[in-house]
């Protein structure tokens, strides 16, 4: 079974309020502030997010957020960029779109 990875903003996007308290308690970060400051420990909070979903407790989900390492973190995410078509330059929603002939 292939799973199709999302990105790390579709997973930001998909937190419950609940979801954010458990964060916040449990991983002491702010998925939406402190991204800039502590990028690696919000990854970490969103693996943690996803194991729970798994059916973990939160000092499991914790602890495996805290254990992986940078190297195995970095894949868990799909790459925030589009893949461009090289028959169509052009990014999506018209943004730095090729020059109209």
């Amino acid at each position: 079974m292939i799973v199709q990875k999302i990105t790390a903003t579709e997973m930001v996007q998909s937190l419950t309020g609940f979801e954010e308290i458990a964060i916040d308690q449990t991983m002491r970060v702010d998925p939406y502030t402190d991204g800039e400051r502590k990028p690696m420990l919000v990854l970490r909070a969103l693996v943690f997010v996803m194991h729970k979903r798994e059916g973990h407790k939160d000092h499991e989900a914790r602890e495996y957020a805290l254990s992986m390492p940078m190297s195995e973190l970095s894949e868990v995410f799909a790459d925030e960029t589009p893949d461009l078509d090289p028959e169509e330059p052009e990014t999506p929603s018209g943004e730095d779109s090729a020059p109209s002939e």
